[in-house]
């Protein structure tokens, strides 16, 4: 079916993404096969995706490979497979493609928001580096999204800081409150109340944004 032009786009997607899950020495030679044809590249990202749900170390290693493929659309696809993955390993890998500056800034930017779904402290050591280190804007952003992506129990003393720090512009400060809106957790509204009173006129308008669209609190909406 992946291979099939006869059937639709997506259809041959949901074929890639099950043939990488399955990892059979079949399986694993179509697909290896896929990507050196001239295969659609939105099938291809789906095999990289499927990779991501496939423990076996051939798996690894091809996500590995297509992580630094020239074709963007398959590298991000590469990136979304290790997070899947989720081992130091993928941290390892995703760090790497987030600090390289000669890595396409599209596979920085995905990989940033990768390492945000990557549920250990080493992707989250990178992610608050690379927010500090990293002098590419887009990439900063992305770090702070994927930093938005975990649990705001365990990034909110960053998000703090990084508020509540003089050196921090209040675009950037923009950026973290909208990152930190889309984080889980009850301490989220509470949190941002604070920057209502924010010395930055945009800052506090930033922060009203977010708690308008979390919506009233439980206990402001059980009065």
């Amino acid at each position: 079916m992946m291979l099939d032009k006869a059937l639709s786009l997506q259809m041959r997607r949901q074929a890639a993404r099950s043939l990488a899950k399955l990892g059979t020495d079949e399986a694993m030679a179509s697909l290896k096969a896929a990507l050196t044809t001239d295969t659609p590249p939105y099938v291809k990202a789906a095999i990289a995706e499927g990779l991501g749900g496939n423990p076996s170390q051939e798996a690894r290693d091809l996500l590995h490979s297509l992580a630094n493929d020239k074709n963007e659309t398959l590298a991000r696809a590469a990136a979304r497979g290790l997070a899947a993955r989720g081992d130091a390993d993928a941290v390892q890998t995703l760090g790497n493609l987030l600090n390289n500056e000669q890595t396409p800034l599209s596979v920085r930017t995905e990989s940033a928001l990768a390492l945000g779904d990557v549920d250990l402290p080493g992707a989250q050591d990178l992610l608050t580096k690379a927010v500090s280190q990293i002098q590419n804007d887009d990439v900063v952003e992305s770090a702070l999204d994927g930093l938005g992506r975990r649990p705001f129990s365990e990034t909110e003393d960053f998000f703090r800081n990084y508020l509540d720090s003089t050196n921090v512009s209040p675009d950037f400060k923009i950026l973290a409150i909208e990152a930190v809106t889309d984080s889980d957790g009850d301490d989220v509204a509470p949190f941002l109340t604070k920057y209502l009173k924010d010395s930055e006129p945009k800052v506090r308008e930033a922060a009203k944004s977010a708690l308008d669209f979390l919506g009233p609190s439980p206990e402001n909406a059980s009065e």
